[in-house]
């Protein structure tokens, strides 16, 4: 099983991916992100003040990505900011889509 999860703290969020192999334990419903800033704030305001949402599943990695790219692209993650000037996304990068997504 795949899912994409959003967190949401004081307006401002972040998307990314982390997928689960039924096979092996996974730390799926304990990962918080790989952004340095979004860990920070975590430790800062407590994991209480973050929303964690699983917005989709995929039968296929190639699915997830696109499905993770699409998101960032159509929520402008690289190009939205909050009225204090600073983004308001926690996500730096946008990940390159390699091949066409498995459906």
């Amino acid at each position: 099983m795949t899912s994409t999860t959003k967190k949401q703290v004081k307006c401002k969020t972040t998307t990314g991916t982390k997928t689960r192999r039924i096979t092996k334990p996974s730390k799926w419903m304990t990962y918080t992100g790989s952004s340095a800033q979004l860990n920070a704030d975590i430790t800062k305001y407590g994991i209480n003040q973050f929303e964690f949402r699983i917005l989709s599943f995929h039968t296929s990695k190639s699915a997830l990505n696109y499905a993770e790219v699409h998101a960032l692209v159509t929520q402008n993650a690289l190009t939205s900011y909050l009225p204090n000037g600073e983004p308001a996304f926690y996500n730096g990068l946008i990940p390159p889509v390699r091949t066409r997504p498995k459906l």
